[in-house]
């Protein structure tokens, strides 16, 4: 029997009015022998019925029901019942390019990688246009290790934690217990830390083809914020950093996985600063001195270096700037 080539893994919570789009931008994939994982994440909206739907007129489709655990449980779920030779995680509000998984696939094969990432497009759905993008390109058409790419990607700072960039060796995977922390947001951060550092023989190449459509749409779990944001980001950067720290690392990997986590931090300040006064109050212990210290110190860029410093000698003018920038008077 033909092994399966790939398989997509599309978890499905709430996305009646995007769905369609998405899994018809998969099915159109002329790559043969793939096959469609919608993990539906206890959907209560109409997603069910549309995916019961394509189950029915699709043998390579298939579907699995589950009480709603979230975006990480969903794509783990997917991941151990997939049977392609690669895998590939997909958005369920997104879509993607007519024509990219077959070349995506005879790359991987020529050149026996692990992980082959590529780029994405914005798309505003309030405003119905692609949203003008300014991408660095990093190793394109290399074939590296996947800790030389790692340490590239941060050094250029042309790194990108989003999980579905990457087209994946479902073994090396499973083979390096590569899988999505559970009941957290901000999943990706960690996972693309390890998927990138984990296995020293792991080979990796990066191409310049915006296959991935992201769509920014409003009450979508990266445009909506919660004081649960900032919990999870510091769960992670303390699991990160625990794995950092158990791992024999040469110091400038060591170093560059620290970089990375740096950023996770910065992106705490910022959901901070997008939070109500009242949740403002809550999580700022969460805060410490130890731990803005540490992001300055392994800061990715001069900004974020300029800001942590901000947060550690003056954190009420930092809370003075979020105010400003609520009243439309200063940018941020």
């Amino acid at each position: 029997m033909e092994q399966i080539k790939l398989s997509f893994i599309v978890p499905v919570y709430n996305v009646e009015e995007y769905l369609v789009e998405c899994l018809e931008s998969l099915i159109e994939q002329p790559i043969n022998s793939k096959e469609i994982i919608i993990v539906n994440d206890g959907s209560t909206d109409s997603s069910i019925n549309i995916i019961n739907e394509y189950s029915k007129k699709y043998e390579f489709v298939h579907v699995i029901n589950q009480k709603n655990k979230g975006l990480s449980e969903a794509r783990n779920v997917g991941l151990l019942r997939a049977k392609g030779k690669y895998v590939q995680f997909i958005d369920s509000d997104d879509f993607v390019d007519l024509n990219y998984a077959q070349k995506f696939y005879y790359l991987c094969e020529e050149n026996e990688l692990d992980i082959l990432r590529g780029k994405y497009k914005r798309y505003s759905q309030k405003e119905e246009k692609y949203l003008e993008m300014k991408q660095k390109n990093n190793i394109t058409n290399s074939v590296m290790s996947i800790r030389d790419y790692f340490n590239h990607s941060i050094e250029n700072q042309t790194y990108e934690v989003t999980a579905i960039l990457g087209f994946y060796n479902r073994e090396f995977l499973l083979r390096n217990e590569l899988f999505f922390l559970p009941n957290v947001t901000m999943e990706d951060h960690d996972f693309t830390l390890r998927c990138l550092t984990r296995d020293p023989e792991g080979r990796c190449m990066e191409v310049d083809n915006s296959f991935y459509t992201y769509r920014i749409r409003p009450m979508s779990i990266t445009t909506t914020f919660k004081s649960k944001n900032v919990n999870d980001i510091m769960l992670i950067v303390d699991l990160m950093n625990s794995y950092v720290q158990k791992q024999n690392f040469d110091r400038d990997l060591k170093y560059n996985c620290y970089r990375a986590i740096s950023t996770l931090i910065y992106q705490a300040t910022s959901v901070y600063g997008r939070l109500g006064k009242t949740e403002r109050k809550e999580i700022k212990p969460l805060f410490k001195k130890k731990l803005i210290k540490f992001a300055a110190k392994y800061s990715y860029t001069n900004h974020q270096k300029i800001k942590f410093i901000v947060c550690y000698f003056f954190w009420p003018l930092m809370d003075l700037t979020y105010r400003m920038k609520k009243l439309g008077l200063k940018k941020y």
